[in-house]
């Protein structure tokens, strides 16, 4: 039996990596200074309490949010394509295969 939250609603599923792209785009949207943790327990739909089990901070949470958006970026460096050949090569094949996680929404190009 799902668990609900004493309003009757269903209570959302935890996922670390949903959360961080919520925060992500959170912070990208208000800012760092402009975001507090209710902005995020709402955007999240998760309780303040909630997101202090799993973060002790706010900054945290941004740290650990911007580890999760560039992390792939990194990994494409290691690629092969990337660390040999021309230059004009090597670039070419990172920025064909580098996810776009500069905007919330995608890339807009």
């Amino acid at each position: 039996m799902p668990k609900v939250l004493p309003s009757g609603e269903p209570r959302p599923r935890y996922d670390a990596a949903l959360l961080l792209d919520v925060a992500a785009r959170v912070f990208t949207e208000r800012g760092y200074d402009g975001t507090s943790m209710e902005d995020l327990s709402r955007a999240s739909g998760l309780s303040k309490s909630s997101l202090y089990h799993h973060v002790a901070s706010k900054e945290e949470l941004l740290r650990r949010a911007l580890e999760h958006a560039v992390d792939p970026l990194f990994a494409i460096i290691d690629e092969a394509g990337a660390r040999e050949g021309r230059a004009v090569d090597r670039l070419e094949s990172t920025s064909s295969t580098a996810p776009c996680t500069c905007w919330p929404s995608g890339c807009p190009m």
